[in-house]
């Protein structure tokens, strides 16, 4: 079981962007950037992100086609092993349980281009 940590922030609306936590290096694009994670690890998303509130989705099926996104719904907020979910300047934390789907993903409430993929393995 592994302890992740990322600093994420906002893009503008277009995306969000992360790099590990503590890192100088570049920062990697929703576009570009996707978790492979196990379940029991624990992924510590620190967001800086005023306006764009993160959450774990199921419900949309494969970006850049969101289902049911409306700005401040949060359609298929996925809550479970999840804490503090919808953080804007703070520390949202997973940990994957035994029973996730094989993929999630984080949304911004607000702007449907923000979002991407978390793999959960086995």
């Amino acid at each position: 079981m592994a302890d992740i940590h990322y600093d994420v922030r906002n893009n503008g609306s277009s995306e969000y962007q992360f790099r590990p936590t503590g890192s100088s290096g570049s920062w990697s694009s929703n576009l570009n950037f996707a978790f492979g994670r196990y379940s029991g690890d624990t992924i510590h998303f620190h967001v800086a992100a005023t306006g764009h509130p993160f959450y774990l989705t199921c419900d949309a099926p494969q970006w850049p086609e969101v289902s049911n996104f409306s700005s401040g719904a949060y359609y298929g907020e996925y809550t479970c092993g999840v804490n503090n979910s919808r953080a804007e300047n703070d520390i949202l934390s997973f940990t994957i349980p035994t029973d996730a789907p094989s993929e999630l993903r984080y949304q911004c409430a607000h702007h449907s281009a923000m979002t991407g993929v978390i793999n959960i393995v086995g």
